[in-house]
């Protein structure tokens, strides 16, 4: 399994040709790991969207929380921001 534990240390360098899905029934985090250099920033999480040829708009950025089970006595899943 690739990244199986904790301590795996991944490089990936390229493209990802479609989506990337995660597995059901449990939450994700993507997350900077806390540096450890002094005096040094965390490093920043960037989502940009394709920019636009000639004419053509660039790709917009969507965020939406899950939607709530169709028994469910609640609304979708809250989109936060913090700052």
């Amino acid at each position: 399994t690739l990244g199986d534990a904790a301590a795996d240390v991944i490089t990936f360098t390229g493209t990802v040709a479609t989506d990337i899905n995660f597995a059901k029934e449990v939450d994700h985090t993507l997350t900077v790991i806390t540096t450890t250099t002094a005096a040094t920033a965390g490093g920043a999480v960037i989502v940009k969207a394709g920019t636009g040829a000639t004419s053509g708009a660039g790709g917009a950025v969507s965020i939406t929380g899950g939607t709530a089970g169709a028994t469910a006595a609640s609304v979708g899943g809250a989109v936060n921001v913090v700052s």
